[in-house]
């Protein structure tokens, strides 16, 4: 994972998260805190199982495609506007 993608990663799991506790996040969404800080500092690519959880408790309205796009798992179609990183906008098509 390149830095840019784990910057913006990181930035949508605190989003993500809102204003509860790291530990509180990681047990409503079934993964560990040390997972969540893992993924947050590049030292762990995340599976699609482990998004998918993220972002089935996830508020402000972080979905999973914006986690899969910045983790690097997504569909190619979609891109991060780096003007606005949370932000996603389709590629034209060619």
């Amino acid at each position: 994972m390149n830095k840019q993608m784990n910057q913006t990663l990181r930035d949508l799991i605190m989003k993500a998260q809102g204003e509860r506790s790291q530990n509180l996040y990681a047990s409503q969404c079934g993964v560990s805190s040390a997972a969540i800080t893992k993924i947050s500092s590049g030292c762990y690519a995340p599976s699609a199982k482990t998004l998918k959880k993220l972002a089935s408790k996830a508020h402000n309205g972080i979905t999973y495609q914006m986690l899969m796009n910045a983790a690097g798992l997504g569909n190619s179609d979609f891109e991060i506007n780096n003007q606005a990183p949370l932000q996603w906008t389709e590629k034209e098509k060619a």
